[in-house]
């Protein structure tokens, strides 16, 4: 079992890996806190719900209109692991050892987690392709402003998209366009458009939350609606009873507890360089669901 010093440093650690990759909450998720015994996790997917369903009194007063037999699941295949790790000294651990993790010590744990988590967003982000998601709109990215917005969400509502419900998540070059129309400055002013300190998030008056994100090659952003990816997450494999890890080799599971986001943490001491190893690592996989329920951000040809 860890103690109170590399657990200090794991929860920091997961703090900054959770919040990196929160935008996986807009998309159908299941994280559990143990392995199932399957390298397949069932993840339960939010459908967008736009047509509205018509129960009687009954329903309503025994709690059934969301149901969780009524969810449709998906099996998606746990077969992505990301692994990153860093090093202390004892000099290092004097501080967490009085009950914080000092400045540089932290910088050196984000550095490692933001690098992880961009790594999984990058995964996730490449099931976004034509095949998979043939719908788009067609936009250079000079041209992408606050009108576009409103006009993009216009049309997301006349194709069944939940808004809210609904994430946009663009790149450099359509963000980059976007925050420099002189109405955006005018809608922050009014009150119209708040901005968040997670991943340069922006809320507009179109309840379309829009997101700036590096994407891989190809995609230059996207709409997306819960049920167009479903993304799972599940620790490592856990030993079998009567087995135990290596003499001065710990395991931990750490959990977000807000987001549920979970990965391992693996300690153990180097003697030849003195230090203290601490590996985390995040078993995960994601698959492209309902293909009316993402739009694809498209530069003319």
């Amino acid at each position: 079992m860890f103690n109170a010093t590399f657990i200090e440093i794991c929860q920091f650690a997961m703090s900054v890996f959770a919040q990196r990759v929160l935008l996986l909450q807009g998309f159908s998720t299941r994280f559990v806190e143990e392995f199932t015994g399957s390298s397949q996790l069932d993840v339960p997917l939010v459908s967008a719900g736009a047509a509205p369903v018509a129960k009687g009194v009954l329903d309503y007063d025994h709690a059934t209109i969301i149901d969780s037999d009524d969810h449709a699941t998906v099996s998606v295949l746990i077969d992505q692991h990301m692994v990153n790790g860093i090093a202390f000294s004892m000099d290092d651990l004097r501080g967490v050892s009085k009950g914080y993790v000092d400045s540089v010590l932290q910088a050196k744990i984000a550095l490692k987690m933001n690098g992880m988590a961009d790594t999984v967003l990058q995964y996730v982000f490449g099931k976004v392709v034509a095949a998979s998601f043939p719908g788009e709109f067609v936009v250079d990215p000079a041209a992408y402003t606050q009108k576009t917005v409103a006009i993009h969400a216009a049309a997301l509502r006349e194709l069944n998209f939940p808004l809210p419900g609904t994430i946009g998540v663009l790149g450099k070059d359509y963000y980059t366009a976007l925050i420099s129309d002189p109405s955006v400055a005018s809608g922050v002013q009014a009150g119209l458009i708040s901005f968040t300190n997670n991943g340069a998030t922006m809320t507009n008056k179109d309840a379309l939350p829009l997101s700036q994100a590096r994407l891989p090659a190809g995609i230059g952003g996207f709409y997306a609606a819960r049920d167009a990816l479903a993304v799972g997450m599940q620790p490592q494999i856990t030993l079998p009873n009567g087995m135990s890890l290596p003499p001065g080799v710990e395991l931990e599971t750490i959990v977000d507890p807000a987001s549920g986001v979970v990965m391992n943490a693996y300690k153990w001491f180097n003697p030849n360089s003195g230090k203290w190893i601490i590996n985390f690592i995040c078993n995960f996989g994601a698959k492209a669901c309902n293909p009316a329920a993402l739009q694809r951000l498209k530069t003319p040809a």
